[in-house]
């Protein structure tokens, strides 16, 4: 289920609540907005995530408007209020936003896959942590070595001086992917973001910025993971 909307402006919203995790970013004007017993100011570029079935209501002076993401893919620890510095999050929601409002053909499989965009950027922003800190060590890892082709995985996970096998083990457990998996899924998130780019980047910059050896290689991942080729992808975002 995703449901994604933006307002249009308003000046307040009743008090109520949602089955699933919340996302709200504040993209014009200030808010004031009670969850649970606790008041928030929320100003342009505020990011909030609110849990299931917590009351939530918001009223402010002048006219404002907000992105509003409900999802049950979206899973967090607690409540929790960021600040979208890139405006990486908030562009993301719009597309999703977009998404759902045109219902094009396959739009739920594009939208669900840029929420799971969504919630790891939202991880990585609130350095969302491990109870195996080796994990995190990895992700980061993975992370700062997205656009590299040669960055060695294998040679990484034995400097963390655990088997292999059983980090694999330990890894899968706490992330649902082994490591490979996971670094896989990272790059095809970022090509994913660079594809929504209205600057049209090339399937070839693309490719070598994602870390794959060739383009090739790149749109033959792509489509495996995504069930459509990189620029089928372009076309169901941007419409070109």
């Amino acid at each position: 289920m995703i449901s994604c909307k933006k307002s249009a402006p308003i000046e307040k919203y009743s008090l109520h609540k949602h089955t699933n995790w919340e996302i709200v970013c504040q993209i014009e004007g200030e808010v004031t907005t009670l969850v649970g017993e606790k008041t928030f100011t929320l100003s342009e570029g505020d990011v909030m995530l609110i849990p299931p079935h917590t009351l939530h209501k918001g009223a402010a002076t002048s006219p404002f408007r907000d992105l509003s993401l409900c999802s049950d893919q979206i899973d967090f620890d607690q409540f929790t209020l960021i600040k979208d510095y890139r405006g990486e999050i908030v562009y993301l929601i719009s597309i999703i936003a977009r998404l759902c409002a045109e219902q094009s053909k396959d739009y739920i499989l594009v939208a669900s896959s840029l929420v799971s965009s969504v919630c790891e950027m939202i991880k990585h922003e609130i350095g969302y942590s491990s109870s195996f800190p080796a994990i995190e060590k990895i992700k980061k890892e993975i992370y700062d070595h997205l656009s590299d082709a040669d960055f060695d995985l294998a040679s990484a996970i034995s400097k963390t001086g655990f088997d292999k096998d059983y980090f694999r083990r330990k890894f899968k457990s706490e992330t649902g992917k082994t490591p490979s998996q996971y670094m896989i899924d990272m790059k095809i998130r970022q090509a994913k973001q660079l594809l929504s780019d209205k600057k049209m980047f090339s399937i070839g910059a693309i490719s070598a910025n994602c870390g794959f050896s060739d383009s090739l290689y790149f749109s033959t991942c792509f489509k495996k993971h995504t069930g459509c080729s990189p620029m089928e992808y372009r076309k169901q975002i941007l419409g070109k």
